[in-house]
């Protein structure tokens, strides 16, 4: 994808395209994500907040519906409902469907990512354009699957909420996973969190690992932004692995709006 030389133009171009995204990086995985064309998907239980994938299943209106209740009495289905509702990330993660999620941002100029996932500023954020494997996917919805090599793939900005989701019990198995691990706390509103979400590769009498390493298309890589605390040494090695691999990204560089607790980005050229 072409970048506008105008930072202006490059932040405008990746947020109307909707077709970028961010990773906050701290240094050290930043430049071995750079080196080694790979990111990592992990599995529900590794992500941060222990309530993630908690959903409560709606049987209620699948029996009251075109179902037949088959003499199934209100509290007996009241009492169904709560055995439904048991399901937690251990299912969601484990379960008939295991995937793996790789979490980015619709946003690169969150000064709170900057503190928590880059290390205090002395990271960078990695712009990932979702034109590429292993990201491409044809529609950003929960209701839409697209296969890349083997692996079903789907993806949408999560949604935050101030109460747990409630799925009907006829959902497609891998769509009430992407729903309920796609619906966070109201209070991570401000991470902007995209999700893609892939099926992992099951290995026969094997346990499942913690994620997969997945590689990429360098030129998935739209972009690099430095913190505002990134070291020189960091720098260096970035642009090093850079023209290692005949990479060409956009690089710039955050600075804060004095005195707005804002930030924007300048091209570094």
């Amino acid at each position: 994808m072409a970048l506008a030389k105008s930072p202006d133009q490059v932040h405008r171009t990746w947020f109307r395209d909707k077709r970028v995204f961010f990773k906050y990086y701290g240094a050290a995985r930043a430049l071995q994500t750079l080196r080694e064309s790979a990111v990592w998907f992990a599995r529900l239980s590794a992500l941060n907040d222990p309530d993630e994938g908690l959903y409560r299943t709606v049987v209620r209106d699948y029996f009251a519906g075109e179902h037949p209740t088959y003499g199934v009495t209100a509290s007996e289905m009241a009492e169904m409902h709560m055995l439904y509702s048991a399901a937690s990330r251990d299912e969601v993660d484990g379960g008939m469907f295991p995937a793996a999620f790789f979490c980015l941002s619709q946003n690169p100029l969150i000064p709170e990512m900057w503190t928590h996932y880059s290390d205090g500023e002395t990271g960078l954020v990695i712009a990932f354009d979702t034109g590429f494997d292993p990201f491409r996917i044809s529609r950003r919805s929960v209701d839409t699957d697209t296969v890349l090599g083997g692996h079903t793939v789907w993806a949408n900005a999560v949604r935050y909420s101030d109460s747990i989701p409630s799925i009907p019990i006829d959902t497609v198995p891998h769509q009430a996973i992407a729903q309920a691990a796609s619906t966070k706390s109201r209070r991570w509103h401000y991470e902007e969190e995209f999700r893609i979400c892939r099926t992992m590769t099951m290995r026969k009498g094997k346990q499942l690992p913690k994620g997969e390493a997945v590689t990429f298309n360098r030129a998935a890589i739209a972009g690099v932004i430095f913190g505002r605390s990134t070291s020189p040494t960091t720098r260096d090695s970035v642009a090093a692995v850079l023209r290692a691999h005949d990479m060409g990204p956009a690089l710039l560089q955050v600075h804060s709006k004095a005195y707005s607790g804002s930030f924007a980005v300048h091209d570094l050229g």
